[in-house]
């Protein structure tokens, strides 16, 4: 872009200014560089010569209708398999002693974090007992069903009082509410 000089103030103004900003003076029409006559506004015109849109081949054709009917016949296989049954009976409902079953399951699986599986009241007793707790580093934990009370064993790592990181593992006995009832091994 090409610079002019404004006759009022002597400061350079762009050649198609209309006027200086400097000093608000009307510029007149200096030999403009050749190009779009900027004294309108830029008006788009479409290139008439090239197609637009879209028209399709008889091979795209035959492509979408072929992933058309994979996705609906996919759909009424995942019908089938979840709504009609081969005998035509829906599923029994559950039992008494499958409702009881679940629910002790559910039980004894809230009480482990959904996070990494680890026992929550568990994880607490050990940070108390080691010597630095921000090391406790949990690795697996994993429990046995022992009918009035379930027995976790959990592997941890650590840091010992010389600095150097320790792997334990921990086993415990613990009631159906989580509380920690007796240390088993260690």
């Amino acid at each position: 872009m090409g610079f002019q000089t404004c006759t009022g103030c002597q400061a350079k103004i762009p050649i198609d200014s209309n006027f200086c900003p400097s000093c608000s003076a009307v510029v007149e029409a200096a030999e403009k560089p050749a190009g779009r006559d900027t004294s309108k506004p830029y008006e788009y015109k479409p290139d008439k010569s090239k197609k637009s849109g879209f028209t399709p081949s008889a091979s795209d054709l035959v492509a979408i209708l072929f992933f058309a009917f994979l996705a609906g016949f996919t759909i009424w296989g995942i019908y089938v398999n979840n709504f009609v049954f081969k005998d035509g009976a829906s599923p029994a409902p559950p039992t008494a002693a499958q409702v009881a079953a679940q629910r002790r399951t559910d039980q004894i699986e809230s009480q482990f974090s959904p996070f990494n599986g680890s026992h929550r009241n568990l994880v607490n007793i050990v940070k108390t007992s080691m010597n630095d707790p921000d090391s406790f580093e949990h690795v697996e934990t994993g429990y046995v069903d022992a009918g009035d009370n379930i027995r976790i064993q959990m592997v941890y790592r650590g840091r010992n009082a010389f600095g150097g990181t320790v792997t334990e593992r921990i086993t415990v006995l613990a009631n159906l509410n989580g509380d920690i009832l007796e240390i088993i091994g260690q």
